[in-house]
């Protein structure tokens, strides 16, 4: 139970801090792109994610930042910007409920039902731990501790280590995956070594998921889409399962979103090659 409600916790804050930056970025001329509920909500979660860890790390610079007010604002700014733009659809509850009962219907009904299969396998061996195996997830633990313990980004290790440690082993202090840990700890009170362990198998997860959109968006196609993220999220092992002894908590956090990177990318060849065949039929 605690992992599906810190996942469903997380899953909605970033969706909500997403979400109005993706209807920003593809409000006109790529709208047309992102036709697909699955597709725009993996977009929207995906960018909540980059996001919050940006924000997060610009508060961190400066100490005392990092507290309970300040991530209660920003959730509340996020729940705000949402309400106002689907202001309309609020009102229109009951076409709301029409539509939810057409769910059997839903054309990206086996994109959920394949997400949730791969979410229960990638943290199935969560269940009975405390944390998960291997160093990491005690570094990022240790990480994240002292983030909410600096309220910002830490400048030592505190009673952990020797202060020379900061100096010598620098590469040790990735405060990104730590600071949405930290941020969990803080808005919502979950631990923070259940906090590492559900984080890590949920960016698991998402990696299948982000790898849909790219093959969707390069095919438009539903067959190749479902079946390359039921490859890489049920069949391939590494980085998924042959991860979870050890942990690499800040790698799986950017593989998670490197295929929307790539779809990012893919998207604007694609227009700037639309735009010069338009200049070219017009001369």
């Amino acid at each position: 139970m605690e992992i599906a409600i810190i996942s469903i916790e997380f899953i909605g804050v970033a969706t909500l801090l997403g979400n109005p930056v993706r209807r920003f970025l593809f409000r006109i001329e790529n709208v047309e792109l992102f036709n697909r509920a699955e597709v725009n909500w993996i977009l929207s979660l995906t960018t909540g994610i980059a996001l919050l860890t940006l924000i997060l790390l610009w508060l961190g610079l400066y100490p005392g930042l990092i507290i309970p007010s300040s991530t209660w604002v920003l959730s509340f700014v996020a729940l705000t910007v949402n309400v106002i733009i689907y202001r309309k659809q609020l009102l229109q509850w009951r076409d709301f409920i029409r539509r939810f009962r057409g769910l059997p219907k839903f054309k990206g009904r086996w994109f959920i039902v394949l997400f949730l299969l791969i979410l229960a396998v990638q943290m199935s061996p969560l269940v009975g731990l405390w944390v998960t195996p291997g160093d990491d997830a005690k570094l990022y633990s240790l990480i994240s501790l002292r983030i909410v313990e600096s309220q910002g980004i830490p400048r030592d290790w505190g009673a952990f280590a020797s202060p020379s440690w900061y100096t010598e082993y620098t590469h040790l202090l990735l405060p990104g995956f730590s600071s949405e840990v930290a941020f969990l700890h803080i808005l919502f009170g979950v631990s923070i070594p259940s906090g590492v362990s559900v984080l890590t198998g949920l960016l698991r997860s998402l990696s299948a998921s982000t790898l849909y959109v790219l093959v969707w968006t390069m095919t438009r196609r539903r067959m190749p889409s479902v079946l390359a993220m039921a490859t890489y999220g049920l069949m391939i092992v590494e980085p998924t399962f042959g991860w979870f002894a050890w942990g690499g908590m800040a790698e799986l956090a950017a593989i998670s979103v490197l295929p929307i990177a790539a779809t990012g990318t893919y998207l604007l060849a694609m227009l700037a090659a639309i735009e010069r065949t338009g200049q070219a039929c017009t001369r």
